[in-house]
């Protein structure tokens, strides 16, 4: 069943450092203040280059994945379907290696989930650029690739419907 509840997102590039490891560039999602991903003990990581995948049209990411870039090693099988509908973005999550029982469903105002995945974009660039011996995570060639793609966007500015 899909609400009609826009849900509020919130995706941040964050600095962590596990034990004497060299400090590595996460991203953290948070839905509506209660479903959050990164900054937890779950091992599961937010792979950025999926997101802003998910910005650009429908289908089925790996926006979730486990710490170290495969989705099959903490049970995801099946990705977060994303749809776009009108000005909203839609989340259908069945996988039970993310969700217990029923499928999870959100619905994201477009504006706002492209705004904040391009903000979450900017702040690993900015945090990269301050120390570019971190490496980004989950996974290092996605991690390679976002950084790649978000210094080719670092000047262009926000459209209005796009990335």
């Amino acid at each position: 069943m899909i609400s009609d509840k826009i849900n509020q997102i919130t995706i941040t590039a964050a600095v962590r450092q596990y034990g004497d490891d060299e400090p590595t560039i996460s991203a953290d999602i948070e839905i509506d203040g209660t479903f959050t991903v990164g900054n937890t003990p779950s091992g599961l990581a937010v792979d950025l280059y999926e997101l802003f995948k998910s910005t650009k049209r429908n289908g089925r990411y790996f926006i979730l994945t486990c710490s170290c870039g495969m989705p099959d090693c903490a049970g995801i099988e099946q990705g977060i379907t994303v749809r776009h509908h009108r000005d909203e973005v839609r989340w259908m999550i069945k996988d039970r290696g993310l969700v217990n029982n029923a499928p999870v469903h959100f619905t994201f105002d477009s504006a706002l989930y492209k705004r904040e995945v391009r903000n979450a974009l900017q702040q690993m660039i900015d945090i990269k650029e301050l120390h570019p011996s971190f490496e980004i995570t989950p996974q290092l060639m996605t991690g390679e690739i976002i950084w790649q793609r978000a210094l080719r966007m670092k000047n262009k500015p926000l459209k209005k419907e796009g990335i």
